[in-house]
């Protein structure tokens, strides 16, 4: 199984391709986000590494989210 980095900014924690991040850095996030980009997820897309557009749109959500309120967390 392939891996990557943990998507928060930063972060270099090694986490399954299938996962956005770690542990603690999923656990920051609000839940609604964490539905919008689980919902997105399409099984293989990690392996392929082409991520579906949902998924991009979902994962640029987090981003600006973390951008914005991931200091004060």
């Amino acid at each position: 199984m392939k891996n990557h980095e943990c998507h928060w900014p930063g972060c270099t924690i090694d986490v399954p391709a299938k996962h956005w991040g770690c542990n603690e850095h999923w656990a920051l996030l609000p839940n609604r986000l964490k539905v919008t980009i689980l919902a997105a997820y399409v099984p293989g897309q990690d392996l392929e590494t082409n991520p579906s557009p949902a998924y991009v749109s979902a994962a640029n959500a987090l981003h600006s989210w973390i951008n914005q309120e991931g200091d004060s967390v």
